[in-house]
């Protein structure tokens, strides 16, 4: 059986070997965990804007500056700054789920269309576009400096139609005379089994959205309700096992989330008869003072069972139980952040008749993922003056230091700038390029100083009238996204007037003395001193004890003495976890040989039990001896288990086929013969001697 039929449960094996685990199994076996997949991660697109040219002092530079511009504009751009990127979002998906493939292009924004025609056995979509290009500001003493680059990002879905190892590329783009290619990613498309007893759904509010704005997601699981019947198609001694890596407590950078404990940590219950579903690696540790648990001997954290909301649907004519939790997002960055896949591993009641035992088969089910891109305001219809903000209600004040001047004097031109609105991509207008202000007013926008403080952000520009006369600064245009409104919204400043005078030269005559309106300090040169009074007695001094009265000690020793206790009581609490981890490593060989010479005795009369419990103990084994707290192992994870602890064994061909073997005897139900049972035993128990030997009693 290969690695898309192992995600099945592998508790579920005890099912037909229940008799041989409790008695040589339970005491290796400690809280449950799984396989935990690996968050995606996601990748922000910031807002981007293309920077200006320089100002050139002799007609040399000026010359060389056009040559080069009118070059760049007729090839597009250098072969060093052309560059093309490709990435998937994900390396392995189940056939049906769909992957977005994001293409990044560095050194052309206008021109550039990607070529995915080459990929084949596949559906392809276009998601979108958006330029990439940008003015980044950093800011240094409250003087900012800017780097420009020019960019597009592309993002496709693509939905592969077969199982196997997927190719997506390669991908080619013509740009400034130059065809460049890449390969693309590959992708591992895992199949799984087709059925309609178990369906796994995961529904995104919004598949697209921008920063600061919410969205739900819900996940449902449905499980279809045998015929006749009315109770939960689970049963509550075996719980099925969910893996949904969205329900974790860390939340993926650029969301802001709900807080899971307090989100599944209503939904726990430690009722044995209500059916529910185990979530994740979550465990809960049993109070010693509870009724219920009050008799138990193992105290041990375990699984945590939970309750899902549930009500009753139909499904293409047939009745399903739906449970279902739903979380809700807010972005804060703009990028692609994938929800799933949600797997489901367990047993499921299939057939319950009057006088009968119900019928039960163990089910893998695959929920597909679903994406949300949190994106950038479309370009269509973006004025010239957008400066990266959008949200909702922003207002503009513009203001000056001075409305009286002398040609050349600088002035502090201020825009201030409030709002429900985001700021995290905002840029300085540039009044530079403004025909209106530049014909009256020198603007230093390279100089530009930026300050913000909650919902507004202060420009400060230095300007210098270049005329005589009443001047007017005019008014000035900004535009931003109404994330209300969905479309742009345009706001305007009031126009400003400037009285400029005639500047007045100053000879060296006319400059009589220093600065009068100077602040002079003057210090005293002498140092007073003050004698404190002292009062004399004839009696003369008082004698002192030398040492404290006996209460008087033990209070002052009572303080270290609390803090030696409370430290000692710390201490053992913290080595009391590290020494039962140790214990359990140091007992696991003993247990799993006992095991499997105790299995291979019982192997004649019943070849199928004595197989499904071999895994089990191989599980139980191996759990112990990399300190995992799970034993809810496939074959492939043991093998990825034994490689990432550097242990040789894991490569060993006859242990991976044994134990395989042994797993899908319970996973199919079929029949074993007991010779090839017996050999697997034997190759097993010397597989662990060996695993004993190299992971030695601390090995983790």
């Amino acid at each position: 059986m290969n690695e898309k039929d192992q995600g099945d449960a592998a508790r579920s094996a005890a099912t037909t070997s229940g008799r041989y685990v409790d008695d040589v199994v339970a005491p290796l076996r400690g809280a449950s965990a799984v396989r935990r997949p690996v968050r995606e991660l996601s990748y922000p697109v910031s807002h981007l804007r293309s920077g200006r040219g320089a100002l050139f002092t002799t007609p040399v530079l000026a010359f060389a500056a056009l040559f080069a511009i009118l070059q760049i504009a007729v090839t597009g751009a250098t072969a060093e700054d052309l560059q093309l990127f490709v990435e998937a979002n994900r390396n392995q998906i189940y056939l049906g789920e769909p992957v977005v493939l994001t293409v990044r292009v560095a050194g052309a924004d206008q021109g550039v269309d990607p070529d995915l025609s080459a990929i084949s056995k596949a559906g392809v979509r276009l998601l979108g576009s958006h330029s990439d290009s940008r003015v980044s500001v950093v800011v240094v003493n409250g003087r900012m400096t800017r780097e420009a680059f020019t960019g597009r990002t592309f993002a496709y879905e693509i939905v592969p139609a077969e199982t196997g190892k997927f190719k997506a590329g390669p991908i080619e783009m013509k740009a400034g005379g130059r065809t460049l290619r890449s390969d693309g990613p590959v992708i591992e498309v895992l199949g799984i089994e087709k059925q309609d007893d178990v369906i796994l759904e995961i529904a995104p509010s919004r598949d697209s959205l921008l920063p600061d704005e919410s969205f739900q997601v819900r996940f449902t699981v449905l499980l279809r309700i045998p015929d006749g019947a009315s109770v939960d198609p689970i049963l509550p001694a075996e719980p099925p096992q969910l893996l949904v890596p969205f329900l974790e407590q860390a939340i993926a950078d650029g969301l802001e989330g709900q807080d899971m404990r307090e989100v599944l940590g209503q939904r726990v219950t430690g009722d044995p008869r209500r059916p529910g579903f185990l979530i994740n690696n979550y465990t809960i540790q049993p109070d010693p003072f509870d009724f219920g648990s009050m008799f138990e001997m193992d105290l041990r954290e375990k699984p945590a069972k939970f309750l899902l909301d549930r009500r009753e649907v139909v499904r293409n004519g047939r009745r399903y139980y739906e449970y279902g939790i739903q979380l809700t997002y807010t972005a804060r960055q703009e990028g692609t952040f994938t929800f799933g896949p949600a797997q489901f591993k367990g047993k499921l009641v299939t057939k319950v008749e009057a006088g009968a035992d119900v019928g039960v088969r163990p089910v893998f089910a695959v929920g597909p993922a679903r994406v949300v891109r949190v994106i950038p305001p479309p370009e269509e219809g973006r004025p010239a003056s957008y400066i990266g903000v959008f949200g909702s209600n922003l207002t503009v004040e513009a203001s000056l230091d001075s409305q009286t001047c002398n040609v050349g004097d600088p002035l502090q031109f201020t825009l201030a700038l409030k709002g429900h609105v985001n700021f995290a991509n905002a840029f300085p207008p540039a009044l530079g390029e403004i025909p209106a202000f530049s014909s009256s007013f020198r603007v230093y926008d390279d100089t530009v100083s930026s300050k913000q403080s909650g919902q507004s952000r202060t420009y400060r520009y230095t300007i210098r009238p270049t005329t005589v006369g009443t001047l007017e600064v005019p008014s000035i245009e900004i535009a931003y996204f109404d994330s209300v409104g969905r479309a742009y919204r345009t706001i305007r400043t009031q126009p400003i007037p400037v009285h400029v005078r005639a500047s007045v030269a100053m000879a060296d005559s006319m400059i009589v003395s220093a600065a009068t309106n100077r602040l002079s300090i003057t210090t005293a040169s002498e140092d007073v001193i003050v004698t404190a009074p002292v009062t004399m007695v004839p009696a003369g001094a008082s004698p002192g004890a030398l040492f404290p009265g006996p209460w008087v000690l033990a209070l002052l020793c009572s303080g270290p003495v609390a803090y030696g206790l409370v430290a000692g009581g710390s201490f053992l609490c913290r080595i009391a976890p590290g020494a039962k981890r140790r214990r359990r490593r140091q007992q696991a060989a003993g247990i799993a040989t006992a095991a499997l010479r105790h299995i291979e005795s019982q192997i004649a009369g019943d070849p199928a039990g004595a197989a499904s419990t071999i895994y089990e103990v191989i599980a139980e084994f191996i759990a112990a001896r990399c300190d995992l707290a799970s034993t809810s192992l496939t074959p492939s994870d043991l093998g990825h288990r034994l490689a990432a602890a550097g242990i040789a064994s894991g490569d060993d061909t006859g242990f991976m086929k044994a134990a395989e073997r042994c797993f899908n005897v319970a996973f199919s139900g079929t029949s074993a013969e007991p010779e090839q049972v017996s050999q697997d035993c034997r190759t097993i128990g010397d597989c662990l001697a060996r695993v004993d030997v190299e992971t030695g009693v601390e090995a983790a």
